[in-house]
């Protein structure tokens, strides 16, 4: 009875310690916003006010920055919703093809695409800005990719990298792999094809992985600075 008692303590203080330092972060940035800067640079671990210092709220809301936050927050939901759906319906289609479908080949192609996860995505940024740069028929570019800035400063440049992501790919394909044949030869005996079996069979046992999914890519997609600072600039 102790025992159970002591685990049940240990596992609470440590969910308590873990929040704290999840909270950390978000409690620093909000003081430090109404925080000045000599008290700011007084502080050690969180930044006090010796008084609420509101011009960084005044400026960031002013009539000139609102238009351009507005465009801000325009351009990330439309790349969350981009990627919330497309992302995903490809790779559950990539999935139920790796774990369903025979084919010569298929270990092979899917081990090429595992091995892309072992690559440092910071590899692929210059690569990705240059096929965004030479992107044909785009941006003034001619038949073979010169003469114009191609995607560069557009939205597309933001859209099209990522529509593949390897880890839901791997994810999807042992999922299904987790599912028995049988739901799927049942609905085969009864007239299904294989839009309906996915339909109607596989994506409502995929939902937790789905879920799972939608959050990674909405989180990823929210933090993502480095790649749109690179194509479109900080307008």
């Amino acid at each position: 009875m102790h025992t159970d008692r002591f685990k049940k303590l240990t596992i609470h203080l440590v969910l308590a310690i873990g929040s704290i330092l999840m909270l950390y972060p978000l409690i620093f940035s909000l003081m430090g916003s109404i925080t000045n800067t000599e008290d700011y640079l007084r502080s050690t671990w969180i930044p006090i006010p010796s008084t609420v210092f509101l011009k960084n709220y005044q400026a960031m809301f002013s009539a000139e920055m609102l238009p351009i936050l507005a465009k801000w927050m325009g351009v990330t939901t439309i790349r969350i919703v981009w990627f919330t759906f497309l992302p995903i319906i490809v790779a559950i289609l990539c999935g139920y093809v790796f774990s369903r479908l025979m084919f010569r080949g298929r270990e092979t192609a899917f081990l090429v695409i595992l091995s892309s996860m072992l690559v440092p995505q910071i590899v692929f940024q210059v690569p990705l800005f240059v096929l965004m740069a030479r992107w044909q028929l785009a941006g003034g570019n001619a038949l073979m990719g010169q003469g114009g800035t191609g995607f560069v400063g557009q939205l597309p440049s933001l859209l099209l990298p990522g529509i593949v992501n390897a880890y839901f790919v791997f994810l999807m394909r042992q999922v299904f792999f987790g599912i028995p044949d049988d739901y799927e030869e049942a609905a085969r005996l009864d007239g299904a094809n294989t839009f309906q079996v996915l339909r109607y069979v596989y994506i409502p046992m995929l939902r937790s992985a789905i879920i799972v999914m939608v959050i990674l890519n909405f989180v990823g997609i929210w933090n993502d600075y480095v790649w749109p600072l690179m194509v479109v600039g900080p307008n």
